[in-house]
């Protein structure tokens, strides 16, 4: 078989760090661009650029891709967050190069990245479920429409991420609040998008695609979030084998409605008036959760790896793995309070590596540490000065992790 060859870019480590261990069980090299210096050369990591700007990003692109096509190619071309898929798709780079960067399979479905109005237009385009909504092009609109959609609903800044920039409204005096609590920032964030709120369960539903064909998805229950709107922290996962056809279907489908090629990030509600699920997210990057699944046996590198040997696409029925639980709760270190993890709550440390673990565990001292320095250090001293020390002190800590993770 022909070496497979993975690009990765971003900079989140938190959304980068599970996708080089999961690639290289598919049989994946993996080369990294990282704004982070959090993320770290391993044997799984072939090469690895570290860039300090936006603009070296897209020059780091834009060197690569005139390369001579044999040296550039690479089969799996990953984004890891919204910041940097916002960079590549806003960026003046030649639309051929943004295609084979983006997670999508054409310029024709470039409307829906890292935009929820877009997002809702092209499900509603695909005939895929999805909450009734409605944009508003300034705040004058946000009341009548509301009224129109009837209350609860969501309103939603368009390009925002983890929660932040949605906001529920019950009423009126809700809407009215929130452009006198929020006003600089809705003002700065229009259109917006008004959506229906859809009362239920809220399940993960991500997903990997190529060439708008499912390859693999998962299927998880939030059971808790680390803030109200937020992002999960414990979620019940279920295996594929124990799932009905029709969600198999509605993945297709979404697949093809978004042009999707690669990882999404998909969210749903399971409604307690009747029970359908409809699309309210639908991110084209991969999560933190990305590599849990493989906890029931359902490992993603596999499908992965069969689709670029012999071009496997998911198909229903899946069997159950009977070694493994048909349902499992997980917890995520990450997001669980500092006590939490000290008594293995959840299990947690099943989940986890000690890196994991020792990385939450001092973060919150060392965080609390960088926040002094920022209230009175920073104000005080060069601007320059303070670009070094924060260089230093995030090598630091990445040096304390890995000396305390060896013991």
């Amino acid at each position: 078989m022909t070496l497979l060859k993975a690009l990765l870019i971003g900079s989140d480590p938190g959304l980068m760090g599970p996708i080089p261990p999961l690639l290289s069980r598919a049989g994946f090299v993996i080369d990294v661009i990282s704004q982070s210096p959090l993320l770290q050369k391993t044997p799984k990591i072939r090469g690895l650029t570290y860039v300090y700007s936006d603009e070296e990003v897209l020059e780091t692109l834009r060197i690569q891709t005139a390369r001579d096509q044999s040296d550039w190619q690479y089969d799996l071309v990953i984004i890891s967050d919204d910041v940097t898929l916002s960079l590549i798709l806003q960026s003046n780079l030649p639309k051929k190069i943004k295609v084979s960067l983006l997670p999508v399979t054409s310029e024709l479905h470039f409307g829906h990245l890292y935009s929820k109005i877009g997002l809702s237009q092209a499900l509603l385009a695909g005939h895929i479920l999805t909450p009734k909504y409605a944009v508003a092009q300034n705040t004058a609109e946000l009341i009548p429409l509301a009224n129109t959609l009837g209350y609860p609903v969501v309103i939603k800044i368009d390009a925002s991420s983890g929660g932040s920039g949605v906001f529920i409204c019950q009423s009126n005096q809700d809407i009215s609040d929130l452009l006198i609590n929020q006003h600089e920032r809705i003002n700065c964030s229009l259109p917006l998008l008004i959506q229906e709120k859809i009362e239920g369960s809220t399940l993960d539903l991500s997903a990997f695609y190529q060439d708008g064909q499912l390859i693999y998805f998962s299927h998880a229950v939030e059971e808790r979030t680390t803030y109200p709107l937020g992002p999960s922290c414990l979620r019940t996962y279920t295996q594929l084998g124990a799932l009905d056809q029709a969600i198999f279907t509605e993945l297709a489908a979404i697949g093809k409605a978004l042009g999707a090629d690669g990882f999404s990030n998909i969210t749903s509600v399971w409604s307690n008036i009747d029970r359908k699920r409809y699309i309210i997210e639908a991110d084209m990057r991969p999560n933190v959760w990305a590599d849990y699944s493989r906890y029931l046996g359902n490992d993603l590198a596999i499908p992965i790896k069969t689709y670029f040997e012999n071009r496997q696409i998911l198909h229903y029925p899946q069997t159950i793995n009977e070694q493994f639980s048909s349902t499992l709760l997980i917890p995520l270190v990450s997001r669980l309070k500092f006590w939490e993890i000290l008594v293995n709550r959840y299990g947690v440390w099943q989940f986890s590596t000690g890196e994991q673990i020792i990385r939450r565990l001092i973060g919150h001292p060392i965080a609390k540490l960088r926040n002094v320095a920022i209230q009175h250090l920073k104000p005080v001293i060069p601007a320059r000065i303070w670009l070094i020390l924060e260089k230093y002190f995030a090598l630091t800590k990445i040096k304390i992790i890995y000396l305390l993770s060896r013991y």
